[in-house]
């Protein structure tokens, strides 16, 4: 064997050998919920469900405990500091946990639905930059909230 064939070969033995592969471990889960979204607040992991629960995980997921908005579609969760945002779907607009998910409140105001026989907006994502929360809706565009989702307003695309 040549040399340089005999380098190449013994090269990739040697790096096959020390490749990594990602390790996944299977936890107690949240079964039989389709999980929408995922967030963290400093040790805790939050998860949303399609059907209509927020759950937390203080053991990076080994451990899921149910946290609130029960039976509210949770299609959005976004973290600013330490106040944990969730959007909503079926007219029910975002609701801020500032005790880790412990309770939770409705933030809507101004975050109306262009449909006059619906609710408030039908949130589909969330998104941070710096102290501005932003909440992109089904249908009635974006909206920004600069006073931790206390009002909103919409934003012109």
């Amino acid at each position: 064997m040549k040399p340089i064939q005999l380098v190449l070969l013994l090269s990739a033995i040697v790096l096959g050998a020390s490749r990594t592969e990602a390790q996944w471990v299977h936890t107690n889960g949240i079964y039989g919920g389709q999980i929408q979204e995922l967030a963290v607040s400093g040790a805790n992991l939050f998860a949303g469900t399609m059907d209509g629960d927020v759950f937390r995980s203080t053991n990076n997921g080994m451990n899921w405990t149910a946290v609130g908005l029960f039976g509210k579609q949770i299609d959005a969760l976004v973290v600013s500091g330490t106040t944990v945002f969730a959007g909503t779907w079926y007219d029910q607009g975002v609701y801020r946990s500032s005790d880790n998910g412990a309770s939770w409140t409705p933030v809507n105001i101004g975050l109306a639905n262009p449909y006059p026989y619906n609710g408030y907006a039908d949130i589909l994502c969330m998104a941070v930059s710096d102290t501005n929360l932003f909440a992109g809706t089904w249908s009635g565009g974006v909206f920004l909230s600069t006073n931790d989702g206390t009002s909103w307003t919409a934003v012109d695309l």
